[in-house]
C-alpha cells in the first residue's frame, strides 16, 4: 500500500514481492535539536525519561494516533529551528560548533513501538526481513525464529552494537499503557497519578508486557543508525510474540553514502565485506562437518540458485568459508554472548514441557548449575539401574570431564540391558543425566544426586549402585545423598594411587610390584574379600610380607586412608552387592571405563577444543536423541542394536511398523521404556498353582511330551 503522503509516524509498509521489499520515505525524521523540548513524543537512544506522557495516551485509532504526534511534533519542531537559527547566528563560532554537533537521531520510544505491533494487521506486515535501505525506514517483521536470529543482518554492510534496554508495560486500559516495575518480592505493580499523588496497582505475569529494544551504528556509514525491537507477552506459560520492529534513520542529509568496506583481515581488500545470516552461517557449519569442502561447496551453490535465494546475506562467499567453518566455532562467528546462550536456555525450559533441559538453577553467591536429561533416559536408568530383580544390574557411573568450555561437565552413565550390540554381542553404553557446572565440589554434584534420588523416588525405586573414581567431592555428596546405594570406586584409580604413593616413599620397583599384587592380584588379595571379617584375615595374612617390603608408615598411611574404601566400596561383597555376577575364578572388577568412553567421545565432536556453553547443550541432546533413535529402530528389527528376552515381543515386521499410525508408535514406545525387567527366581513360588493343574479329566499323570 502505497499513501498519497507518508507520514513518518504511519505503519502501513508497502507489501513485499519476490524479495524486493519497496520503500518509503520519512520525512523530517532525521535530526531534532538535543534542547528541544517535545521530549514527551521523541526517544532518544537510552533514554526512557519521556515514558510518563505517553502512559496516559490512549486513542483506538492507530492512524489518529500517528497523526496527531505528528502535527504537535511539526509544530515544536518549527519552534525549535527557528530558536537554533537565532542561536547559531551568535557571534561565537565555538558555540556555533557545539550546537550544529548536539543533533541526534528520533527513534521511537517503546510506547509508541508497542501500539503499532499490537495493532498491525496482516497486511502491515512483511514475511521477509529487509535488504538494503538507503533512506529512512520502518518495518514490522513477522515473529519467527529465523527472523528472531536474522534480523541483525541485512545488506548494508557491518553493523556496530550500541546501547539496549529493556522495558516492561501493562495495558491498563485499551491502549493505555503503564511502565511494570517488579518489586523484591518479585510481584509486579505499576503506578497512576491522581493529583499529587501515585496510586499503585498489582498486577500478575500474564498482564506483563516486555519490549526489547537495541540500537546498532553502521560501519560504514556512521550516519546510519538502526533499532530493532522484541515485545512479547507471556499467558498460561506460553509465549505470545509481536512482530519485530526495524527502523533506520540517517542522522545527515547529502551524505556521501560508502558501499561498504573490506574485511580488516581481508588479503585483497577489493570487494565490501558482507555478513551472512545467522540460520545461513548455521547452514553451512552443519553441512561443513559432514561432507567435503568441494562437494559441500558444490551443494551449497545448487541448492542457493534451486531456492533462487535474492539476498547476498543468505549466499554462501566462496570456497573458503567451508574451510573456515570446518576450523571454528559457529557461536562466535554470531557472537552469542554467554548471556544470550543463557537466555536461550531459560527460554527453551520455560517453552518445552518434555525438552532436554530439566533445569537452570542458581543460588545466592554460586554460579549457575544446569541440570539435562529427557523423560526417556530417566525411564531407561529406573529399568536398567533401579531393578532388584535384575539378574545383573546396571551400574550408574559419574564422572567429571574437562575441557570442553569454560565449565565442568558431569554425564552420568549406564549400560541397557534391554538390547544387545549387533556388532559385538555387549550390551551398549547409553548416557543418564548430566550436570554443568561452574565448580567441582559438593554442591554441583549434591545437586546432580538429588536429582536422580528425586526421579528415582517418585517412581517408587532406589538406585542400586553407583560408581566414581574416587573424586572427595563426589564421594561426600554420594555419602550423604545416597548412604543406602553401593558406592563401588574405581580399580585402576586406587591402583594408580596407592602406586603412586610407594613411588614417593621410595620404594624400589619390585617392592611395589610385590605389594600391589598382594592387593590386587594374588589368589588371597585383600580386593578378593567376601566380607568386613574376610578382609581383616587377609590383612593379617600380609603382615610379614608388607613388614619385609613395605617402606616405614605405608602401613598405616593404607589403613588410615584405605582401610574403609575397600571394605564398602571395592571387596568382592560390594562388588557382587553392586550387581556384578562372579565368574568361575573372581568378582570381577568396576573400572570407570565407561565414563571415559563416553567423555572421549564428546571431545572428539569437540575436535579436542572449548566449545560455547549452547553448542555442548545441543551436542549432549543429539548424543541422546540418537540413542532413542537406535533403540526405536531396534525394534523394527534394524540398525546396531538388536532386542533381547523379554523385550524381544516389541519386535516389529519393518512394513508392519512402517503401516502404524503416529498415535500407535507412540504407545508402543511408552510401552516399551515403561515395561521393568522380570526375573524368575527358583527358590520362589510367587503362583500358588496346583500341581495337578493341565491334566486331561480322569488322567493320572500330565502329558509332557512335546510336539
Amino acid at each position: 500500500k502505497h499513501l498519497s503522503q507518508m507520514q513518518k509516524r504511519s505503519t502501513m509498509v508497502p507489501h513485499c514481492k519476490s524479495g524486493n521489499i519497496s520503500q518509503w520515505s520519512s520525512e523530517n525524521l532525521t535530526n531534532t535539536n538535543e534542547s528541544s523540548t517535545d521530549g514527551e513524543y521523541s526517544m532518544y537512544i537510552g533514554d526512557d525519561d519521556s515514558l510518563d506522557f505517553n502512559e496516559q495516551i490512549g486513542l483506538s485509532d492507530k492512524t489518529s494516533v500517528l497523526q496527531e504526534f505528528d502535527d504537535e511534533r511539526d509544530k515544536k519542531r518549527e519552534l525549535d529551528e527557528n530558536e537554533n537559527k537565532n542561536k547559531i547566528s551568535s557571534t561565537n563560532p565555538q558555540k556555533r560548533k557545539r550546537q550544529s554537533s548536539s543533533c541526534r537521531q528520533v527513534f521511537y520510544n517503546a510506547i509508541e513501538i508497542l501500539k503499532m505491533v499490537q495493532t498491525a494487521e496482516r497486511d502491515d506486515t512483511y514475511d521477509d526481513l529487509p535488504k538494503r535501505v538507503v533512506d529512512d525506514r520502518i518495518f514490522l517483521i513477522d515473529y519467527s525464529e529465523s527472523n528472531r536470529l536474522d534480523c541483525r543482518k541485512d545488506e548494508n554492510g557491518t553493523w556496530l552494537a550500541g546501547g539496549s534496554s529493556l522495558d516492561h508495560f501493562v495495558e491498563s486500559s485499551p491502549q493505555i499503557f503503564n511502565v511494570a516495575r517488579i518489586n523484591f518480592d518479585q510481584t509486579w505493580t505499576y503506578r497512576t497519578r491522581q493529583g499529587h499523588k501515585y496510586i499503585e496497582h498489582h498486577v500478575t505475569n500474564d498482564q506483563i508486557i516486555s519490549v526489547e529494544r537495541a540500537y546498532y551504528r553502521n560501519k560504514s556509514n556512521p550516519e546510519l543508525r538502526r533499532l530493532v525491537a522484541f515485545s512479547k507477552n507471556i499467558k498460561n506459560n506460553e509465549e505470545h510474540h509481536f512482530p519485530i520492529c526495524i527502523q533506520y534513520v540517517w542522522t545527515a542529509d547529502n551524505t556521501t553514502r560508502s558501499a561498504g568496506k573490506p574485511h580488516a583481515n581481508a588479503k585483497r581488500k577489493i570487494q565490501p565485506f558482507q555478513s551472512r545470516t545467522t540460520t545461513t552461517l548455521r547452514e553451512i557449519q552443519a553441512a561443513a562437518v559432514t561432507g567435503k569442502p568441494t562437494t559441500t561447496y558444490a551443494q551449497r551453490l545448487q541448492d542457493e540458485e534451486q531456492q533462487q535465494s535474492n539476498s547476498i546475506t543468505q549466499m554462501i562467499r566462496d570456497k573458503d568459508q567451508i574451510n573456515y567453518a570446518r576450523k571454528i566455532d559457529i557461536y562466535s562467528t554470531v557472537n552469542i554472548s554467554l548471556q544470550e546462550q543463557y537466555f536461550e536456555l531459560m527460554n527453551r525450559t520455560t517453552t518445552q514441557a518434555d525438552g532436554y533441559i530439566a533445569s537452570i538453577t542458581t543460588t545466592r553467591a554460586q554460579s549457575p548449575m544446569i541440570l539435562l536429561c529427557d523423560p526417556v533416559q530417566i525411564q531407561e536408568v529406573i529399568k536398567n539401574c533401579c531393578n532388584p530383580d535384575c539378574e545383573e544390574n546396571s551400574i550408574l557411573g559419574i564422572d567429571t570431564t574437562f575441557d570442553l568450555g569454560t565449565f565442568y561437565v558431569t554425564p552420568t552413565t549406564f549400560r541397557n540391558r534391554c538390547v544387545r550390540q549387533v556388532r559385538t554381542g555387549y550390551y551398549p553404553l547409553m548416557s543418564g543425566p548430566v550436570l554443568i557446572s561452574y565448580n567441582k565440589n559438593f554442591e554441583a554434584y549434591s545437586h546432580l544426586l538429588l536429582y536422580i534420588q528425586d526421579v528415582t523416588n517418585t517412581a517408587g525405586k532406589k538406585l542400586i549402585a553407583i560408581g566414581s573414581d574416587g573424586d572427595g567431592a563426589i564421594m561426600k555428596a554420594i555419602n550423604t545423598h545416597l548412604s543406602t546405594t553401593t558406592h563401588l570406586l574405581c580399580t585402576r584409580h586406587v591402583l594408580k594411587n596407592i602406586e603412586r604413593k610407594l613411588k614417593e616413599m621410595n620404594s624400589s620397583e619390585c617392592d611395589r610390584d610385590k605389594i600391589i599384587s598382594s592387593i590386587f592380584y594374588d589368589k588371597d588379595s585383600l580386593i578378593s574379600a567376601e566380607s568386613d571379617e574376610h578382609y581383616d584375615l587377609l590383612f593379617e595374612n600380609l603382615h610379614d610380607l608388607w613388614n619385609d617390603h613395605a617402606p616405614d608408615g605405608f602401613v598405616e598411611w593404607f589403613r588410615d586412608y584405605y582401610e574403609y574404601k575397600f571394605k564398602h566400596n571395592l571387596i568382592a561383597s560390594a562388588r557382587q552387592q553392586a550387581g556384578i555376577k562372579p565368574n568361575d575364578k573372581y568378582t570381577p572388577f568396576y573400572y570407570t571405563n565407561d565414563n571415559e568412553s563416553f567423555n572421549h567421545k564428546l571431545k572428539n565432536e569437540t575436535d579436542w577444543t572449548t566449545k560455547p556453553l549452547l553448542q555442548i547443550v545441543e551436542m549432549l541432546q543429539r548424543s541422546a536423541q540418537t540413542e532413542e533413535t537406535l533403540l526405536i529402530r531396534s525394534m523394527q528389527q534394524i540398525g546396531e542394536f538388536s532386542l533381547v528376552g523379554q523385550f524381544q515381543k516389541f519386535q516389529y515386521d519393518t512394513i508392519i511398523w512402517n503401516g502404524k499410525s503416529d498415535d500407535e508408535r507412540t504407545n508402543i514406545k511408552q510401552k516399551f521404556h515403561e515395561t521393568q525387567f522380570v526375573t524368575s527366581h527358583p527358590q520362589r513360588r510367587p503362583l500358588a498353582i496346583d500341581p495337578s493343574a493341565g491334566k486331561k479329566p480322569g488322567a493320572s499323570t500330565r502329558n509332557t511330551k512335546t510336539v
